[in-house]
């Protein structure tokens, strides 16, 4: 069986090092930014052109500092869409054997009687009709492979009289990430 925490972990220990080098980018930026402000500034000396510039200084400041946070605030996006990204490419790149395994859990847990298999053009090398049959010889259930191909890079979609059943990769990551994102996200920036 898959050990898919280990390739989380690995996927979550690369997002951090992405998120750190952005993190210190955005931090360098925004020291650099402060810095050229104090430049400008210093130069000022009389009453009116310095209580101007301690005006101009202070907004440019703020200006300097919501940039910042937004360029950081960017990077942790960028980090985190990295971090699905890469899990996909994971499981993707799994080996035929490992992703027949994670398609036949797929299948044990939610086909139903006269569901057809809808598989990605990608994974017709990998699935065949004698692995669906002998998936559905051993849950008892009637599935079909269809010839019919979704547009997704990997998983499956179960096509039903009453409705489908979205279980391609980017679905099943999706509603992952909509389980873990708070918590990817405090691991990824504490």
């Amino acid at each position: 069986m898959l050990d898919i925490n280990k390739h989380i972990d690995t996927i979550l220990t690369d997002a951090d090092v992405q998120s750190d080098l952005l993190i210190k980018t955005a931090m360098l930026a925004e020291t650099e930014a402060f810095a050229a402000l104090e430049r400008e500034f210093s130069q000022r000396t009389n009453g009116t052109a310095q209580n101007d510039a301690d005006k101009i200084k202070a907004a440019r400041a703020a200006e300097s500092r919501m940039a910042a946070s937004n360029l950081l605030l960017s990077a942790k996006q960028k980090a985190m869409d990295a971090c699905y990204a890469a899990a996909k490419q994971k499981i993707l790149g799994f080996s035929d054997a490992a992703y027949r395994d994670l398609l036949g859990a797929l299948l044990a847990k939610h086909a139903v009687n006269d569901n057809a298999v809808i598989l990605a053009e990608r994974d017709k090398k990998r699935i065949s009709k004698d692995f669906v049959d002998k998936l559905a010889v051993t849950h008892k259930i009637k599935l079909t492979l269809s010839n019919k191909t979704h547009p997704y890079e990997g998983g499956i979609i179960l096509e039903g009289a009453a409705f489908d059943k979205n279980l391609t990769i980017d679905a099943l990551l999706e509603s992952a990430r909509e389980e873990t994102e708070s918590e990817v996200a405090e691991i990824l920036f504490r």
